[in-house]
């Protein structure tokens, strides 16, 4: 059996681990998004019951909320202040490079498909590039085309010009920056349990 430790994320959700035996365990999950989002309701609710089957119920998990920023999650991880946990590879520049892949601009394909494509790419070669050490992904996952959402009317690129846009990072900024619109990255906010649930996957 080995012992879950490390999750991540993409446009996208790659879940991580590392090895060590273990007796009962139970697992810290950090996560960063609102208490109702589904990937705490859903995810990783059935994530924790597949454990426990799994182990015989010697895995157990606690979900802990407000633990780093969203671009602090991997090197949470790392330092092992938690076992699992859901990083966005946009969040954090310069450190996931291929996994840029799955967010190339004009695919209008949807979720479900290009997140099976992303992890079978992942295993095939992705992998070999190793910019996930020191954790074990165990799943990754990406929503659909991203849109723009404005105050004001949007219909050709030129419009663009001007606006201060807000992108997530990873292929968003890239695209933002070769518009040479006025885009600013920044990352999603912390959210509390007071917090208003967001979209049902982090954007970019």
């Amino acid at each position: 059996m080995t012992k879950f430790t490390k999750f991540l994320t993409t446009s996208a959700l790659a879940l991580c681990t590392a090895t060590g035996a273990f007796a009962a365990e139970t697992l810290t999950i950090s996560t960063w998004l609102p208490p109702s989002h589904p990937v705490n309701t859903g995810m990783f609710t059935q994530l924790t019951d597949m454990m426990a089957e799994a182990s015989d119920g010697l895995i157990e998990t606690e979900l802990k909320n407000g633990l780093a920023p969203p671009p602090a999650q991997m090197d949470l991880l790392l330092d092992g202040a938690a076992d699992i946990a859901i990083l966005f590879h946009g969040y954090t520049p310069g450190r996931f490079v291929g996994t840029k892949l799955v967010e190339i601009p004009g695919y209008e394909g949807n979720a479900e498909a290009a997140s099976v494509a992303h992890w079978r790419l992942h295993e095939a070669m992705l992998s070999e590039l190793d910019e996930h050490r020191g954790v074990k992904v165990i799943a990754l996952t990406t929503h659909g085309p991203g849109q723009i959402h404005s105050n004001k009317e949007v219909n050709t690129l030129d419009d663009l010009q001007g606006l201060k846009t807000r992108l997530g990072g990873g292929v968003s900024a890239d695209v933002g920056r070769s518009l040479a619109s006025s885009a600013f990255r920044c990352p999603r906010p912390r959210f509390t349990k007071h917090s208003i649930p967001g979209p049902p996957m982090p954007w970019p």
